[in-house]
C-alpha cells in the first residue's frame, strides 16, 4: 500500500488558483489605458470643454460677429444657387467660420436661400434689418445657431488633441493639458463666437500636437494626415496657419540634426522631407476639397487674397489704445503686455514649473521624446509670437495659438509639480502612508479646478477677465484694448423698453450687431476720425474702447463726459456702455441760453411768408442755438421746414426738420466736435408729402437766414 506522500508546496492545490495582487491604482491605469477607458477620457475632456462655451450663446454679440454671420448667409446662397466664386467672402478667408455661420442660418431659416433677394454687403449692411422685416426670426437666435455648430467643432478638435498629448507626455499629463487649454479664459471667450479667431487657433495647435506627436512618437503616418488635415483646416479659416509650415520645417532640421548621428543620414532626410512634402500635399487638398471658389478660379482667387491681406494688415482703420496711449501700432512689446494681462496666475506658475521640469529633465519631461516635444511647444510658443509682431495690426485674439500651446506647457508644468510632490512625501513616510503621498499630488493638481474656477465670476462674459497679477479689469481698462461689444446688449434691452422705441434713433459704437440685435428702432454708427451723426439723434450710446481710443474725436467724447448717462451697463467693475438721452441734454442746455435777438426776416414762400427771425450771433460749440421763426399764411399741415447750420466748406453740422406752425421754437444742438468759425443758418421750406422743396418768390430752394459765430468753448480752451 502506498504511503500518501507530502504535498508540494511549490504546486498549487488542484482547484487553486493564483491571482496576481494589482493595487486600486494598478486597476485604473489598466482601465484608462484599455480602449474603453480611452472613449471615456475623450468624451469627459469633450465635455469639459463644451460646457462651458455652449450656455447663453445668445447672451450678446461681439464687434464683427454680425459681419460674419452675414458673410455666412452670403456663402449659403452661393452655394445653393451654384455661384461658387461668391464662396470667397474675406481674403482670411474664414471658409470654415462660413460653413459653420451658414448651417446655424440654414438651421434657423431653412428656406432663406430661396428668400434672400441675393448678398448683402457686410461691412455697411445690417442683414439684421432684412431678417426681421421679412421672417419670424431675430437675427440673434441665427448667429446662435452657428455659435452652436463652432463650439461643437471646437470642443471637438480639442478633445482629439488629447491622443498626441498622451503619446507624447503619458494620459495623466495629457488630460492636465488638455483641460488647461480647455479651461483658458482667453480660449473660452473667442471659441463662443462666429468669427475666425478661435476657429483659426484650435486648428492650429491640434495641427501642432498631431505633427509633434508623428515626428517625436514613432512617425506615424496617421498623426501626419491628421496634422496635415487639421493645418488645411486651420488655412481656410485663417492665413497665419501658414507660419506652421516654417516652424515644422525648423522641427524637422532640428530633429534630423539630433538623430544625424545614430541613423543613417540619407534615408532620415529622404523620409524626413518626404513627410514634409506629403504634409503640404494633405493640407492644399483639404483646402482645395473644402473651398468651392478655388474649383473655379484658384489663381484668381490667391492673387485676390494676397492684395487684400496686404492691406488688411498694414494697420488698423481705428486706432489701437496700448498703455494708457492711442497708437495704431503698439510696437514689440504689445504681445508679451496682452499676454500677462489675459492669462491666469496658474498659468504662469506653470510655465516656469515646466521649463525648470524641461531643463533638468524631470517627469513628464525626462525622457528624449518628451524633452523634444517640450522644446518644440516653447519654440513654437516663441517663433509664431514673433512672426505676429511684424504687422502693424494687433489684437490680442491674434496670438491665441501661443495661448493655446502655453496652456498646454503649463499643464505639463504643473503635472510635474505634482510628480515631485508625490515623490517628495513618498520618500519620508511610511510605506502605510503612501496614500497620503497620492493624495498630495492630487491635490497639486487641483490648480487645474482653481485655474477653470477663474471663469466662474466672470460668466458668460469671458471677454471680461483679466490676471488678477496685472491688476485686473480695472488696470486693463488703463492699459489695454477693453471691451468687443459686450455690454451694448444691456444697452439694446434698456432703449428697447422706452416708450415708442421702434421710433427712436440710437447712435452707438458697434451699433451693427453688439446694439442693433437687442433695439428694434434704428441704429447708427460712428466712424473714427469723423463727426458723430448728430442729426435727429434721440439717444447716444458710448463704449468703453471708444472712450479710450477717442472716437469718432475727442471734443464728442469730452462732450459726453460731462453728461450724466440715463442707463450705464456695468460687467465685472468695468463701465462697459453709457446711454445719454441727447432730448434731455438739449433741454438741459437750453435753459443757461441767453434770449434770441430780432434778425431781418420778411422772406416769402408763397403763400408763407417769414415775419420774424430771432436767433443769436454767436454760440459756443456743445450749446443749444435758439431759433424762432414766426410765419405768415395758411398753416394747413402740408408744409414743413428744415433748418440747417453749416460751415462755410459746406458741411452740415446741425439740421432740425419741424411741421410748419405760426411760431416755430427750434433748439438747435451745436455739435462739441464742430470746427469754431463762421457758419450760415439756412432754412428750407419743403412739401411734407413729397419732400420736394418749395421755393422762395425768387427761386432760391434753400435761403440763408443768419450768420452764427461758434466759437470752441470754455472747456475746449
Amino acid at each position: 500500500m502506498n504511503k500518501p506522500q507530502a504535498a508540494d508546496p511549490s504546486v498549487p492545490a488542484w482547484g487553486a488558483q493564483t491571482i496576481p495582487t494589482r493595487t486600486a491604482a494598478q486597476r485604473l491605469q489598466a482601465f484608462v489605458n484599455s480602449r474603453a477607458g480611452l472613449a471615456v477620457l475623450f468624451v469627459f475632456l469633450f465635455l469639459a470643454a463644451w460646457i462651458p462655451r455652449t450656455l447663453e450663446l445668445d447672451r450678446f454679440v461681439t464687434a464683427d460677429e454680425h459681419r460674419w454671420i452675414t458673410r455666412s448667409a452670403n456663402f449659403a446662397y452661393a452655394v445653393k444657387h451654384g455661384d461658387l466664386l461668391h464662396t470667397y467672402q474675406r481674403e482670411h478667408p474664414a471658409v470654415t467660420t462660413t460653413w459653420l455661420g451658414a448651417l446655424g442660418v440654414i438651421t434657423a431659416m431653412p428656406d432663406y436661400p430661396d428668400k434672400a433677394p441675393g448678398y448683402f454687403d457686410a461691412m455697411r449692411e445690417d442683414w439684421g434689418i432684412w431678417v426681421r422685416a421679412n421672417t419670424d426670426v431675430e437675427p440673434i437666435t441665427i448667429l446662435a445657431w452657428g455659435r452652436i455648430y463652432t463650439v461643437f467643432v471646437i470642443s471637438l478638435v480639442l478633445a482629439l488633441a488629447f491622443f498626441p498629448l498622451r503619446r507624447l507626455f503619458g494620459t495623466p499629463a495629457a488630460v492636465v493639458a488638455n483641460l488647461f487649454v480647455a479651461w483658458s479664459p482667453m480660449a473660452i471667450a473667442f471659441s463662443r463666437q462666429v468669427q475666425p479667431d478661435g476657429l483659426h487657433a484650435m486648428f492650429m495647435y491640434a495641427a501642432l500636437v498631431f505633427f509633434l506627436g508623428w515626428l517625436y512618437a514613432g512617425l506615424r503616418w496617421r498623426d501626419l494626415v491628421a496634422s496635415g488635415i487639421l493645418m488645411g483646416l486651420g488655412w481656410l479659416t485663417k492665413t497665419p496657419v501658414l507660419f506652421l509650415a516654417p516652424i515644422g520645417g525648423v522641427l524637422i532640421a532640428l530633429e534630423w540634426w539630433g538623430r544625424r548621428k545614430g541613423e543613417a543620414g540619407g534615408p532620415l532626410v529622404r523620409l524626413l522631407l518626404g513627410s514634409y512634402g506629403l504634409w503640404g500635399v494633405i493640407a492644399s487638398a483639404t483646402i482645395f476639397l473644402l473651398w468651392p471658389a478655388l474649383w473655379i478660379d484658384p489663381i484668381g482667387i490667391f492673387v485676390r487674397m494676397s492684395t487684400e491681406m496686404t492691406e488688411y494688415i498694414g494697420g488698423h482703420s481705428n486706432p489701437n489704445f496700448f498703455m494708457g496711449q492711442i497708437l495704431h501700432d503698439p510696437g514689440p512689446l504689445f504681445y508679451p503686455v496682452a499676454y500677462y494681462f489675459r492669462t491666469t496666475p496658474a498659468a504662469i506658475i506653470g510655465i516656469i514649473a515646466m521649463i525648470v521640469a524641461l531643463w533638468k529633465r524631470r517627469p513628464p519631461l525626462g525622457t528624449s521624446t518628451e524633452t523634444r516635444a517640450g522644446w518644440g511647444l516653447l519654440i513654437f510658443a516663441v517663433l509664431f509670437a514673433r512672426f505676429m509682431t511684424a504687422p502693424a495690426k494687433k489684437f490680442d485674439r491674434y496670438l491665441m495659438p501661443t495661448f493655446l500651446v502655453l496652456d498646454v506647457v503649463a499643464g505639463l508644468g504643473w503635472t510635474a509639480i505634482a510628480l515631485w510632490a508625490y515623490r517628495a512625501v513618498a520618500a519620508r513616510t511610511q510605506s502605510a502612508w503612501q496614500p497620503l503621498a497620492a493624495g498630495f499630488g492630487a491635490a497639486t493638481l487641483g490648480v487645474v479646478l482653481l485655474h477653470g474656477l477663474l471663469n466662474v465670476p466672470y460668466y458668460p462674459y469671458y471677454l471680461t477677465y483679466y490676471n488678477p497679477l496685472a491688476g485686473g479689469p480695472r488696470q486693463a481698462e488703463r492699459d489695454m484694448f477693453v471691451g468687443w461689444g459686450e455690454g451694448l446688449e444691456e444697452a439694446g434691452h434698456w432703449l428697447d423698453q422706452q416708450p415708442d422705441a421702434a421710433k427712436k434713433r440710437a447712435v452707438g459704437w458697434y451699433a451693427m450687431g453688439p446694439l442693433s440685435y437687442f433695439f428694434h428702432g434704428d441704429a447708427v454708427g460712428v466712424i473714427s476720425g469723423s463727426r458723430m451723426p448728430w442729426l435727429d439723434v434721440d439717444y447716444v450710446v458710448t463704449y468703453i474702447n471708444q472712450v479710450q481710443r477717442d472716437i469718432p474725436t475727442k471734443e464728442a467724447v469730452d462732450f459726453f463726459g460731462r453728461q450724466t448717462p440715463v442707463f450705464t451697463s456695468t460687467l465685472n467693475g468695468l463701465y462697459m456702455a453709457k446711454v445719454y438721452d441727447m432730448r434731455a441734454i438739449t433741454a438741459k442746455l437750453y435753459e443757461d441760453v441767453a434770449a434770441p435777438q430780432d434778425v431781418h426776416a420778411g422772406i416769402q414762400w408763397p403763400p408763407m411768408t417769414l415775419t420774424a427771425l430771432r436767433t443769436l450771433p454767436s454760440a459756443q460749440v456743445g450749446s443749444v442755438l435758439p431759433v424762432e421763426l414766426a410765419w405768415d399764411g395758411p398753416f394747413d399741415g402740408t408744409r414743413r421746414l428744415s433748418l440747417r447750420l453749416i460751415a462755410e466748406d459746406g458741411t452740415l453740422v446741425a439740421q432740425v426738420d419741424d411741421g410748419l406752425e405760426a411760431l416755430n421754437k427750434i433748439r438747435m444742438f451745436v455739435p462739441p466736435d464742430a470746427v469754431p468759425g463762421p457758419y450760415g443758418l439756412h432754412l428750407m421750406v419743403y412739401n411734407a408729402d413729397t419732400l420736394d422743396p418749395i421755393p422762395t418768390a425768387d427761386g432760391q430752394q434753400i435761403v440763408e437766414v443768419a450768420t452764427v459765430q461758434v466759437g470752441g468753448g470754455e472747456e475746449q480752451q
